[in-house]
C-alpha cells in the first residue's frame, strides 16, 4: 500500500514565473515547479502541503500575497472552488496570450508557426452543458475533488439556461447523477443520469415543466432505464442558419456563435479550387460539418462511432436535401473499399487520432483539415504527419471555451509528395 501514497511536501510562499498547460500557475523551485491552480504569473502566493503525483508536484492555493498584473477580480463568487472556468481569475488579453501559446506549442514541429486567436463572447455564452447532483444540490464538481460546489447560477450559461438551475434543485433528485442541459429552438432541454432510483414526483415535475413550456423536452436516465417527456433532443442553428439536431448527452460545441464561425472555416478550407472533390470526414458526429462538407464535395464519405450521432447525422443531411455516405465505423476503419479521398477532414476527441493514427497517416490524403480541442494529443499527430511529408498551410486557434484552459485549434496541412 505504500507504494501507492502520495508523497507530500511542506507548504510555503512563492511567485508564480508562467502557467502550465491545464492553466496552473507555475513556482520554480530547485527540485522542480509547483502548480498551483487559480493563480497568474506576477502573483505572490502562500500554498498548502505539496503534493507529488506521478512526477508533477501540486499544491492548494492559501492566499494571494500581491497580485500579479494579469489577475483580475472573477466575474464569479464560486470561480475560486467551482471547477467548470480554472482561468476565470486572468484578465481576457492573458487568456489569449495563454491560448496561442498552447497551440503554438502543438505546431513547433513545423518552424515559425504563430496562430492567430479567434474569439467572441466570453461570458453568457455556453448553449449546453454538464453538471452533477448530489442528494439533490446541483452543481459543478471542484477540481480533483469529490466536492460538488452548489450552483444557484452560472455566469458563463446563456441566460435560458442559467433559468433552469434553481428548478433542478427543486426537483429533489436522490443520490447522485449527471445534468446534461441544452436548447431545442430557445427553449431549454435536460437529461438526467442516474444509476439510483428517482422518486416520483420526480418524474412528475420534469413531465409537468414539458407541459408548461418551461423545458422542451426532459430525459430521466435509470440505470439503464429511459423516461422522456417532449422532445427530448438538442436542436439549435447550424453554421448554415438551419436547425441542426444533436442527441442529448452527445458531444457538441457549446460556443454557438463560434461553432458555426469555426465550422464554416472548415469547410472552406476543405473546398479549395478546383471545387467538387472527394471528402472523407472522420470523427463526423452529428454532422456539424458534415452538412456544409456535403455541399461542395464530388463525393462524401462520413465516419462516425456513435450510432446516435450517425442517426442525427442523417436527419440533418435529409433536412436540408443533401446526401452523403455516412458509416457507422471506428475510425481506424474508415479507409475502407476503393474510396480515395483527396480532402480528409478530422474532429477527433480529446485523445486525439490515438490508435487510428497510424492508419489515417498512413493513407497520405492529399490535402487534412484537423480539427483539435487539445493541443497536447494535436503535437503528437502532427509529428506524425510531418515525418509522413505533410507541410503546414495554416492555423488558427479558437477560444470555444473561455475562462477555461482549453482551446481548438484548425490546422491545414498538405502532402508535400515526400516523406520526410
Amino acid at each position: 500500500m505504500s507504494g501507492r501514497r502520495r508523497r507530500r511536501e511542506a507548504g510555503g510562499e512563492g511567485q508564480i514565473a508562467w502557467l502550465g498547460t491545464r492553466g496552473e500557475g507555475a513556482i520554480e523551485s530547485a527540485q522542480g515547479p509547483v502548480y498551483v491552480p487559480r493563480t497568474a504569473p506576477g502573483d505572490r502566493v502562500r500554498y498548502g502541503l505539496i503534493e507529488r503525483r506521478g512526477g508533477i508536484r501540486r499544491a492548494p492555493l492559501l492566499e494571494v500575497l500581491d497580485a500579479g498584473p494579469t489577475r483580475r477580480p472573477a466575474p464569479c463568487p464560486r470561480a475560486s472552488r467551482c471547477g467548470g472556468c480554472g482561468l476565470m481569475h486572468l484578465a481576457e488579453d492573458a487568456q489569449h496570450a495563454f491560448k496561442r501559446m498552447r497551440v503554438g506549442r502543438a505546431l513547433s514541429v513545423f518552424r515559425d508557426a504563430k496562430p492567430e486567436l479567434v474569439a467572441g463572447d466570453t461570458l453568457a455564452y455556453r448553449a449546453r452543458a454538464r453538471l452533477a447532483w448530489r442528494a439533490g444540490v446541483v452543481g459543478y464538481r471542484a477540481p480533483r475533488r469529490h466536492q460538488l460546489i452548489p450552483a444557484p447560477e452560472c455566469a458563463v450559461l446563456v441566460p435560458a439556461l442559467d433559468a433552469v438551475l434553481p428548478q433542478l434543485t427543486a426537483l429533489a433528485l436522490q443520490g447522485e447523477g449527471e445534468v446534461h442541459l441544452a436548447l431545442r429552438d430557445g427553449v431549454p432541454v435536460v437529461q438526467l443520469r442516474s444509476e439510483r432510483p428517482q422518486p416520483p414526483a420526480a418524474y412528475r415535475a420534469l413531465e409537468a415543466a414539458v407541459e408548461e413550456g418551461r423545458f422542451a423536452g426532459a430525459e430521466l436516465r435509470v440505470a439503464g432505464a429511459r423516461a422522456t417527456f417532449g422532445q427530448a433532443e438538442e436542436r439549435r442553428p447550424g453554421p448554415d442558419g438551419l436547425p441542426l439536431v444533436a442527441p442529448l448527452g452527445a458531444f457538441a460545441q457549446a460556443h454557438a456563435a463560434l461553432e458555426g464561425e469555426l465550422a464554416r472555416a472548415v469547410v472552406a478550407a476543405a473546398a479549395p479550387a478546383p471545387a467538387g472533390q472527394r471528402v472523407l470526414e472522420v470523427y463526423a458526429g452529428h454532422g456539424l460539418l458534415t452538412v456544409g462538407l456535403a455541399r461542395d464535395a464530388a463525393r462524401l464519405r462520413a465516419v462516425e462511432r456513435d450510432a446516435d450521432a450517425v442517426a442525427a447525422c442523417r436527419e440533418n443531411l435529409a433536412a436540408r436535401g443533401l446526401g452523403a455516405d455516412v458509416r457507422a465505423l471506428d475510425a481506424a476503419e474508415a479507409f475502407t473499399g476503393a474510396f480515395r479521398p483527396q480532402v480528409l477532414v478530422l474532429d477527433p476527441p480529446r485523445a486525439g487520432l490515438a490508435e487510428a493514427r497510424s492508419s489515417i497517416v498512413a493513407a497520405r490524403v492529399p490535402r487534412v483539415i484537423y480539427v483539435s480541442c487539445e493541443p497536447s494529443t494535436l503535437a503528437g499527430d502532427l509529428r506524425a504527419f510531418a515525418a509522413a511529408g505533410y507541410a503546414l498551410e495554416s492555423a488558427t486557434a479558437y477560444d470555444l471555451f473561455p475562462q477555461t484552459p482549453h482551446v481548438e485549434a484548425l490546422v491545414v496541412l498538405e502532402h508535400t509528395g515526400r516523406d520526410c
